[in-house]
């Protein structure tokens, strides 16, 4: 088995930089960028929340910009 080694460069897909290991690298990173997100500041509040009490937008930036993980959503017509 290849061993790989998950980086944060913005310049490789997870799936270029982690093989076969994309579908733990997309499982794991969420919860890595809502604790960066808490421990730097960006993200706080009191008792316990969940992710959809905050702000979506800081989480998608910090996922797209430094994770190298981009998002969007395609337009599509409706099936005939």
């Amino acid at each position: 088995m290849r061993s790989t080694s998950i980086t944060s460069s913005a310049t490789k897909t997870p799936r270029a930089s982690t093989g076969p290991q994309c579908v733990v690298w997309q499982t794991a990173i969420n919860p890595v960028v809502a604790l960066e997100l808490l421990a730097n500041g960006t993200w706080s509040d009191a008792g316990v929340l969940g992710p959809e009490s905050f702000d979506a937008v800081p989480f998608l930036n910090l996922l797209a910009g430094e994770y190298g993980l981009p998002w969007g959503m395609p337009e599509m017509s409706p099936a005939t």
